[in-house]
């Protein structure tokens, strides 16, 4: 901004607006609970030009690589953090640079995968693989509770070390 300024001083007119353009318009994809996941879009600008800018996210669970931008084609990466999210993480990249501000909105839907890829659709299987993914140390007690806060209906396991066959 400083450098624009001092242009505008000395009588230097920049007439040429510049044209960025996004590799994409809204983001929205699965994502698994408890886990991270990196992803990317592109920045361009048009007519050989150079944009600079900064980007922000507006949700906490979606952190940028870097803040900044500079030059004609720019990849921006992020790394989304599922860690104890309860539900989709919402939000929005907002981008203001040399071509002006603009807002990228970003859905990612988290959802529960077994290690095989498969989609969890029971609380056994849920519960299993958590007792799965223990180690032998901490394989003494799990207690698993569901509540569907739709019905109010609740579902819990209890699996015990000393108990299993």
């Amino acid at each position: 901004m400083r450098e624009r300024i001092n242009r505008l001083a000395k009588g230097i007119l920049d007439y040429d607006e510049i044209q960025v353009s996004f590799s994409t318009t809204k983001i929205e994809m699965p994502v698994v609970f408890d886990d991270t996941m990196r992803d990317e879009f592109r920045i361009v600008c048009e007519r050989g030009k150079q944009a600079k800018g900064l980007i922000y996210s507006t949700n906490y669970r979606v952190s940028l690589f870097s803040d900044n931008f500079v030059g004609r084609d720019c990849r921006v990466i992020y790394e989304v953090d599922a860690s104890y999210a309860d539900e989709d993480i919402v939000g929005e990249f907002q981008i203001v640079c040399s071509g002006g501000e603009f807002r990228i909105p970003y859905c990612f839907h988290v959802c529960a995968v077994d290690p095989e890829g498969r989609q969890i659709e029971t609380l056994e299987e849920f519960a299993g693989m958590i007792w799965d993914k223990l180690n032998e140390a901490n394989k003494i007690s799990l207690y698993v509770r569901f509540t569907d806060l739709a019905t109010g209906e609740s579902q819990e396991i209890i699996r015990n070390k000393h108990l299993e066959a």
